[in-house]
């Protein structure tokens, strides 16, 4: 069942060397199921990701499992985001390390993406001539720009979480 997984399974054993592994990690990493074999941990994880896997199989044996993203190496030297979970297993009295590894790739992708849109429309948000001001559906106001400051005579901070009515002149507000 796990050889065909979608999933990059791993199993290391307790020195970091890789006991077996499924079809996904071979078309992942690039490398001849031999090939493969002859690795480590440390050898598959990039040169600053590997610093931290003395303490990632801690806590994976402490905490019965953790997850955690990282970034691994493949043959041609190139490297792959992954999220990866970890446990300790028994298998025929010893003691191995499983990993069940996901390609982050497109996932880091649109996290830049995301943070690169959301960047330029706090730029334009900020520097825009015009009042702008974002109300949930309480009417309540959770954004405004600093050109508000000039229209309604409030600093940003004392419109935050304000009813919208404030910024309405009170001989208006009932009309």
């Amino acid at each position: 069942a796990t050889k065909h997984a979608r999933d990059i399974i791993l199993l290391f054993d307790e020195t970091g060397r890789l006991a077996e592994c499924n079809d996904a990690s071979l078309a992942a990493y690039g490398y001849t199921r031999n090939e493969l074999l002859k690795l480590t941990l440390s050898e598959l994880r990039s040169a600053q990701a590997g610093a931290t896997i003395p303490g990632d199989l801690e806590r994976a044996a402490r905490a019965g499992g953790i997850t955690f993203e990282t970034v691994h190496r493949r043959k041609d030297g190139s490297t792959l985001p992954v999220e990866a979970s970890m446990r300790l297993v028994e298998i025929e009295g010893h003691r191995f390390y499983q990993s069940i590894i996901r390609d982050i790739t497109e996932r880091k992708r649109v996290e830049t993406a995301l943070r690169d849109s959301e960047e330029l429309h706090r730029v334009i948000a900020e520097s825009a001539a015009d009042v702008i001001l974002v109300i949930d559906e309480n009417s309540r106001i959770e954004f405004a720009n600093p050109a508000g400051k000039n229209m309604f005579g409030y600093e940003r901070d004392e419109m935050i979480g304000q009813p919208l009515a404030i910024l309405i002149p009170e001989d208006l507000r009932s009309a």
